[in-house]
């Protein structure tokens, strides 16, 4: 990781949680500002890198992009999840809460303290919904990309976020942007029903990957975070929650260094647009129809770019309920 560029300490916030351990976020303003004019709240989630600075940066150009109205009335957060020897090399605070390198990205406890990745956006969204704070606040948008997207997908299955913003009235949209595997809520597969369709994976397949339905790729022997809902909960609340799955038209490559390789991830499909696709057809299997709440969109051109997806037209339209008619009429108008 090159640490030149990935953090710049002016941006980065704590949060200080109830334990006396700090969650930490990138953003221009701190949680604890009065911030009146704030109509939508957009959540980036880094990759594997852990680089929270650059994804900021390039969700602030995205909403550059927006026009001068939605980048006056959004606020812009990137949750920070570092390694112990990160936060060492940077002097942050000794409280600050770090995790193993995989462990945040599927909500696992940190190392110390013992909070799931997965409860600091739970924090931040809590704060988020202080009317007093915040009192036009309509929106929260949680976007990743790649390791993030997968954190992100995870969460909207498990996390407490949505029905924390329902109370207050306030929208929670998930957006999951080219993400390397997807949790099943089932432990049927593509292929191993009637006519290639979902079925329970048997014989060798099994023999060979007997874990395949386990936490992080199935709700199976999940971390304490996931467990506390269960898979019955998961289920009939993912329908309910609104989440966009983004994914390059061009991210079909099987040597991306970053595409889980795994037996368990190779029967999501072979890459990333094919597992994305084949995740479509896993929520049509298991609901019977795609939840009303629920798309997917190929965004033409593009391959795994995370920052290029951010603020292409499909981005914008997400992230910032920007359509290309309404930018165009800006343009028009300068």
């Amino acid at each position: 990781m090159n640490l030149s560029h990935a953090l710049d300490l002016t941006y980065l916030r704590y949060l200080w949680l109830n334990n006396d351990r700090a969650c930490t976020y990138i953003s221009d303003h701190s949680l604890n500002e009065t911030l009146p004019n704030i109509r939508r709240a957009v959540l980036v989630v880094h990759g594997i890198e852990r680089d929270g600075y650059r994804y900021w940066k390039a969700l602030a150009r995205a909403a550059r992009r927006a026009g001068p109205s939605v980048e006056e009335q959004t606020l812009l957060l990137a949750p920070q999840f570092f390694v112990r020897k990160q936060a060492f090399q940077w002097g942050l605070e000794a409280n600050t809460l770090t995790w193993r390198s995989q462990a945040w990205k599927q909500g696992d406890l940190s190392r110390k303290g013992g909070v799931s990745s997965f409860s600091t956006i739970d924090a931040l969204i809590q704060q988020l919904l202080c009317a007093e704070r915040f009192p036009a606040l309509a929106q929260i948008v949680i976007v990743g990309h790649s390791a993030g997207a997968q954190f992100v997908q995870r969460y909207a299955a498990a996390g407490r976020g949505a029905g924390l913003a329902r109370m207050r009235g306030i929208g929670l949209r998930h957006i999951v942007v080219g993400p390397s595997s997807y949790l099943y809520l089932n432990n049927a597969r593509r292929g191993f029903g009637p006519a290639e369709g979902f079925g329970e994976p048997c014989g060798q397949t099994v023999m060979h990957c007997p874990d395949y339905d386990n936490y992080k790729y199935g709700l199976q022997h999940a971390n304490a975070y996931v467990r506390a809902m269960g898979p019955e909960r998961i289920r009939r609340d993912y329908a309910s929650k609104e989440v966009v799955y983004l994914v390059g038209e061009h991210d079909d490559q099987t040597d991306n260094q970053h595409l889980d390789c795994s037996q368990a991830a190779m029967l999501q499909g072979h890459n990333r647009v094919d597992r994305c696709l084949a995740y479509r057809d896993h929520l049509v299997d298991l609901y019977g129809a795609l939840p009303v709440s629920h798309a997917f969109e190929v965004v033409p051109g593009l391959g795994h770019e995370g920052p290029r997806i951010l603020r292409s037209p499909a981005g914008l339209r997400w992230i910032f309920d920007v359509s290309k008619a309404a930018r165009e009429a800006r343009r028009a108008s300068v």
